[in-house]
């Protein structure tokens, strides 16, 4: 019943509901089976009625058969394969089943000269045998012929039956290949009929069902392109067999192609396979394994002409733009009409994807490079011909899939791991948006964002698209658009956003906005399109977003897909802090695009762009405010999810190992690597503390109130949270003064007290839990400044709490702040020397004589004599005209927060062993902050806390707290550009002081970027994708606490001295060394599923082994660098 037609299934249904209904019913009460039932069934009375008429109604069609055959061909709806006749021509009734070795029976039956009906029955017969081992039959030749002449055959019922035939035998039996050269020679005879000439397809005429000749053709082929798909698919097929496969089917094609006058027009073999197969899907699936593809490009090399062919009707294809692709397809009555032109057609581009997919091989390059053609074929004249061929199609008004299988041919090209172009093909591909005449539209085909999206994998590509980055950087904004391709890219996107949504294409919009977002990958692209950028794009995405507002209702679904694609390219610029900084300046969108990125976080914070822009986002104000506002609900999900964990019963065990509180240790480290970041999301002023102490703590603000309530099923989690912050010094300053955490930790230490009575004395001791234990890491790390790694390899078993400052800590002196020679090669150096002028050789030795000293520490004294020195040989700044000491500053309006810093810095000096403390020490300390700030007139933001200015305070400890030599370290300090960039306080009042649009912060975090994805692209993808972070981020947090706790005061200095004697590149040239000496350290810290930057260790590093490595970044990036980090030419940039 499953092989039987469902018309006659449904007969039968209901014949059988109908006249035995009564016979079922008597036989299922008398409690018979289905096979008695069926039994009683075929010896009833009905039966024999319903057989007699079923043999008349075959008689009256075997007799209107025989009288007219031609009705029978045009009749093959109303043929049914399920109507069998009993071969023995005995009375009908259910056919048996034929064995292996009785297919002689079935040939007979089968043959040319038999009824219809009984051929027929013949062929349902063999369709219901066992054919596994049919080949070894005596009857198989037979059976093959008979098969074949059923092919032959004009009766369409005939013709489908043995069609069926071949397909089963091909799907079941082991002798396919047979199989499949009987079926090649069906076609062939079909082909070459003499009698059947007249009716073969030609371009004339077209493919017309309506001639059985042209279905049979297009049948046979389809079943043969089947056959080579299951065989492909198979892996019990031999080599060998897979090479006899494809050989034939090659001289198949070669011998249709140019066996037949090209006079008569008659569609060949190519023609008839290109209809089935337009995209050339058959060859594609050969060329997947290398080992299919061999076997395909071998039988190729054997078949020259066949290649030739191809290659000739590519070449005209490419010439002739093709133009008509139409079909007619119709069901009720069945019809398929397909004309001559549309054959053509296919056949092109049948020919350009099998073409394609030969090129896109190196094996397939290197058959075309070797067989003997008429023409030779050259690979990038071929991808040169095609673009252009692409450029003329995507103007005119030929149909889409036209266009679309170019493309897709073009695609393939593109793909390959090899270039196979020259350095004619960009130029060409972008005539259309970069060469049009005076008054014509600009245009961006999609197959010109393929070619794009390919140029950004290479070097010269990149080059070519960004076009000269160091030249336009520099000139006027007209000039960089009218040449620059990516700038005319942006303006052309930013004309598309502007579109009304109604005509919007969106699927094109979108893939235009992912190439965008691959071209920031660039960071050089950066400075060239920044007017572009700011003026352009950023302001049409904000006019697509109040559209979107505004139409919404009507367009929901390319609100959706527009918005999701918008904010996806938007997380891959802004990863750029210029990019970032230009965004601002839209604030709705930078608005939307913190929104947005916030609320997917509630529920999974796995997207490290998102993470990355978060935690950089408040470096502007705008940022700053933002984050603020959704600091209530910000970690509010991952929170609740945390706390259900920790409540969970079943986990009995440690929690604390668990990933997930991994994760979000992680994320609260990253976020407070900004001050300012750290400060919006700690805001207190607008979160409101939960009135249950049982509720989960919903955000960041309630989660440390937990940190200092020892009862609280939160506090260890808290605890850990506060210790990740610790590791910055200006979140530090920031939780004592809004938690004072430190005096609370130490009162529920001292409950931990007991003493006990040994020998007659009383002792103190302390009891430890896992809480004292984490109470305990977090004060040690709150006091030693000195180095952030102190206390992190405690053993709570052999850990001695502490409820009283200092605690009785020891850590290896001799490592973190080693004694400081007498004496340096550097100092005898700048003593030896006489007053006089400072050319340009004295900076020379002097930086021999660094070098020298570099390996060791140097006096504080040296340092200072240097800069008394230096300041000769630098030109006079004009940055420092206006900068003026004030006469009077009041030092008792410090902010809580700065006074806190104050005493860190104390703290730091005295542990470090740097400078006495004392009353006057902070007192000087305090004035000279507040001096400083008014001298380079920084305020801060609105004159809230920015964070503190750990500069300053190592400028304070450098001169010993002498407030003369303090002012007049400053006083010439300033005159050296490359300051700006390691004391982010004095950048930022220069940059607000002159109203600079690209401050100096985002500049210099701007180029670090740039050269470390040059210099270290491995590390550089391994912090982003495992930490979530890159390497500018964590520098500017190193560069904001002055390097205090990462670097030895000893390698402080150093970077000091290394300021004053080289140009303001070198600092960039400093940081990307860091990361460089560290690199073996961040892929075993991967590999381990440690995460940066709470592990990264820099107490080893010293200067003086990378001074080299600095020379040589200088000598590669200077002529980039420099320029943009000098004021004077930073201005004209901005």
């Amino acid at each position: 019943m499953e092989n039987m037609p469902l018309p006659l299934r449904k007969w039968i249904n209901e014949c059988v509901k109908e006249k035995f209904e009564t016979t079922i019913e008597e036989g299922l009460k008398k409690n018979e089976n289905a096979h008695e039932i069926a039994q009683d069934m075929i010896q009833s009375k009905e039966m024999t009625e319903l057989i007699a008429r079923v043999k008349s109604v075959i008689d009256e069609r075997c007799l209107s058969s025989r009288a007219n055959s031609v009705a029978i061909n045009e009749a093959r709806p109303e043929t049914s394969m399920s109507i069998s006749s009993d071969l023995s021509g005995e009375d009908w009734g259910p056919m048996r089943a034929i064995g292996s070795d009785n297919f002689t029976y079935i040939v007979n039956k089968i043959s040319y000269e038999k009824p219809i009906h009984v051929r027929l029955a013949g062929y349902e017969a063999l369709t219901r045998s066992e054919i596994t081992n049919i080949g070894s039959s005596q009857s198989w030749e037979l059976l093959l012929k008979a098969l074949k002449d059923g092919i032959v055959d004009e009766s369409q019922p005939i013709f489908e039956a043995s069609l069926q035939a071949h397909a089963q035998l091909l799907n079941g039996s082991q002798a396919q290949q047979d199989v499949l050269t009987n079926l090649l020679n069906a076609f062939s005879a079909l082909y070459h009929s003499k009698r059947l000439h007249h009716m073969l397809p030609t371009f004339v005429s077209g493919i017309n069902f309506k001639i059985n000749l042209h279905e049979k053709l297009l049948r046979i082929m389809h079943l043969i392109i089947q056959h080579q798909e299951e065989t492909l698919k198979s892996n019990r097929n031999t080599e060998k067999l897979l090479e006899e496969m494809m050989e034939q089917f090659l001289a198949f094609l070669s011998s249709h192609t140019f066996g037949i006058s090209n006079q008569l027009h008659i569609l060949t073999t190519l023609n008839i396979l290109s209809v089935l197969e337009p995209k050339s899907d058959w060859s594609k699936k050969w060329a997947h394994s290398l080992t299919t593809l061999k076997i395909l490009t071998t039988a190729l090399g054997k078949f020259p002409a066949l290649l030739q062919s191809i290659i000739y009707i590519v070449r005209v294809g490419m010439v002739e733009s093709p133009a008509a692709l139409t079909a007619h397809i119709n069901d009720e009555p069945f019809e398929v009409n397909i004309s001559g032109d549309t054959v053509k057609t296919v056949t092109y581009l049948h020919s350009l994807c099998f073409l394609a997919q030969l090129c896109s091989k190196a094996a397939g390059r290197l058959l075309l490079s070797e067989i003997q053609l008429n023409d030779p074929f050259n690979v990038p004249d071929f991808m040169l011909s095609l673009l252009n061929s692409l450029n003329i199609l995507a103007l005119s008004e030929v149909p889409a899939s036209i266009y679309d299988i170019s493309r897709s041919a073009l695609q393939r090209l593109l793909d390959s791991p090899s270039v196979l172009y020259d350095a004619r093909f960009y130029q060409l591909a972008l005539d259309p948006l970069l060469r049009v005449p005076p008054q014509t539209e600009r245009k961006i085909h999609p197959h010109m964002i393929d070619v794009m999206m390919r140029a950004l994998n290479t070097e010269e590509g990149s080059r070519f698209i960004i076009h000269n980055s160091s030249a336009f950087s520099l000139n006027c904004k007209e000039k960089s658009t009218a040449t620059c391709p990516a700038n005319a890219v942006l303006v052309y996107a930013a004309d598309l956003l502007r579109q009304p949504l109604s005509i919007m294409n969106t699927e094109y919009v979108i893939d235009l906005l992912k190439f965008i977002g691959r071209l920031f990958e660039c960071y050089d692209v950066c400075h060239v399109v920044k007017y572009i950028l700011q003026d352009e794009f950023y302001s049409a995405i904000a006019h697509l977003y109040n559209k979107m507002d505004k139409y919404s209702m009507e367009n929901e679904m390319k609100k959706q897909s527009l918005d999701r694609a918008i904010k996806t390219m938007l997380l891959k610029v802004v990863s750029l802090p210029l990019a970032l900084q230009l965004l601002t300046r839209e604030e709705s969108v930078f608005e939307e695009l913190l929104r947005g990125s916030i609320e997917p976080l509630k529920s999974s914070w796995s997207c490290n762009n998102v993470v990355a822009v978060l935690s950089t986002a408040a470096l502007e104000p705008v940022g700053f405010t933002i984050l603020r506002d959704l600091a209530p609900h910000f970690l509010s999900k991952v929170l609740t999810d945390i706390c259900t964990k920790l409540e969970d019963p079943h986990n009995f065990h440690d929690p604390w190992e668990d990933c997930v509180v991994k994760e979000f240790l992680h994320i609260l480290r990253l976020l407070s690597l900004n001050s300012l970041c750290f400060i919006a999301l700690l805001d207190d002023t607008s979160q409101e503390i939960s009135s249950s102490e049982d509720s989960h703590p919903s955000n960041l603000w309630e989660l440390l109130q937990h940190s200092v309530n020892s009862n609280s099923p939160y506090h260890c989690l808290a605890l850990m949270a506060l210790n990740v912050f610790l590791d910055s010094l200006d979140a530090k300053i920031i939780l004592k003064h809004v938690l004072n955490y430190q005096e609370l930790l130490l009162n529920l230490q001292e409950t931990c007290i007991i003493e006990i009575e040994s020998d007659g004395e009383l002792k103190i001791i302390y009891a430890i839990d896992e809480a004292g234990f984490l109470r305990h890491k977090v004060l040690l790390k709150s006091y030693c400044i000195i180095s952030k790694f102190i206390g992190d390899t405690a053993v709570l078993e052999q850990t001695e709490l502490f409820s009283k400052l200092p605690p009785s800590v020891k850590f290896d002196v001799e490592k973190l702040c080693p004694t400081i020679p007498l004496h340096s090669e550097l100092g005898r150096f700048l003593q030896e020397n006489k007053p006089g002028l400072r050319d340009n050789g004295w900076v020379s030795q002097a930086r021999k004589a660094h070098k020298i000293s570099s390996k060791e520490p140097i006096q504080h004294s040296v340092v200072i004599n240097l800069l008394d020195q230096m300041q000769k040989a630098v030109p006079e700044l004009e940055l420092t005209n206006h900068f003026e000491w004030p006469v009077h500053n009041d030092h008792d309006t410090l902010m809580p927060q700065e006074v806190y810093g104050i005493e860190l810095t104390l703290l730091y000096a005295e542990q470090n062993r740097l400078m006495k403390v004392t009353s006057l020490a902070k007192t000087n300390l305090k004035i000279f902050l507040k001096e400083v700030h008014g001298f380079i007139k920084y305020y801060g933001w609105k004159k809230n806390f920015e964070g503190f200015d750990w500069f300053i305070a190592s400028v304070f400890i450098i001169c010993d707290g002498d407030m003369d030599r303090c002012k007049t370290f400053i006083t010439q300090i300033v005159q050296f550009p490359s300051i700006m960039y390691i004391w982010p306080m004095l950048g930022k009042a220069v940059s607000r002081e002159q109203n600079l649009p690209v401050n100096f912060q985002t500049t210099f975090s701007h180029l670090l970027e740039n050269i470390v994805a040059n210099e270290l692209p491995s590390i550089k993808y391994a912090l982003k994708n495992n930490c979530g972070t890159d390497w500018w981020i964590i520098c500017d947090e190193i560069i904001s606490q002055c390097f205090w706790r990462i670097l030895p005061w000893c390698e402080i200095i150093h970077l000091l001295t290394i300021c004053i004697l080289y140009p303001a590149d070198y600092p960039l040239y400093y940081c990307t060394s860091l990361l460089h000496y560290s690199q073996n350290q961040l892929l075993e810290d991967v590999t381990a599923g440690k995460m940066w930057p709470e592990h990264m260790d820099l107490t080893d590093y010293r200067s003086g082994n990378h001074l080299q490595l600095m020379d040589l970044l200088s000598k590669r990036y200077r002529n980039m660098t420099l320029p943009l980090l000098t004021y004077q030419e930073a201005a004209l940039v901005t």
